[in-house]
């Protein structure tokens, strides 16, 4: 039986959708308007797997689009949104909040290792304060799904006793797993049979062709 490494780094792995991403160094495109800025340096933080730096940029401290159990199972996921176009201000209103929008390519070490990877437009509000007060909630390919449950049917036929003592539902949730649980600790334990579970489908990876 593997062993169980909880705080292990995962190595990203690429994939066929990944040639399209990039570090966001240079991804404002209106690097002077402060909003943007906001954005992009909340993206940095997030991508670095700081999530208490990434929620200091939301107004409150919380992330409206995401409660914080799933916050923490997406980060154990290595959840990565890469800007592949620069951000910038789409529009500022009466209020003076000011939305920036960024195309997005949603990277992970769970379903990017099943070729799965959604590249989409991010809309962000930013108001006054410079603090981020909406996000569009702009993943949730039904791909995911397919993906979640035959990997926890592989998992429970493969590995029955990881499945059993690890608390496993009985099916993958939409978002993952450790959704239906509030666990964050179970997406760890996927990341690390994930690849196992790739290599031995006819399914996945998929082609690009095939999203």
């Amino acid at each position: 039986m593997k062993m169980r490494y909880l705080f292990a780094i995962v190595v990203p792995i690429a994939i066929a959708t990944s040639g399209c991403t990039s570090t966001n160094d240079d991804a404002a495109d209106e690097s002077s308007d402060p909003a943007v800025a906001v954005v992009v340096s909340a993206l940095d933080a997030k991508n670095s797997g700081d999530l208490a730096g990434w929620l200091s940029f939301y107004e409150g401290g919380k992330n409206p689009g995401t409660p914080l159990h799933a916050e923490r199972i997406l980060m154990n996921a290595n959840q990565r949104w890469e800007v592949v176009e620069p951000c910038g201000v789409k529009e500022v209103d009466a209020e003076g909040n000011t939305t920036v929008e960024c195309v997005i390519h949603d990277a992970n070490d769970f379903w990017g290792v099943g070729g799965i990877g959604d590249t989409v437009p991010g809309i962000f509000i930013v108001n006054e304060d410079l603090l981020i007060t909406f996000r569009e909630n702009i993943f949730g390919s039904s791909r995911r799904n397919s993906f979640n449950s035959a990997f926890h049917q592989w998992l429970k036929e493969t590995y029955p006793e990881v499945y059993s003592n690890s608390g496993f539902p009985n099916r993958g949730s939409f978002n993952g797993p450790g959704f239906d649980t509030a666990d964050s600790e179970l997406m760890l334990i996927a990341v690390e049979y994930v690849e196992e579970f790739v290599a031995q489908s006819d399914t996945y990876p998929l082609n690009p062709s095939d999203q």
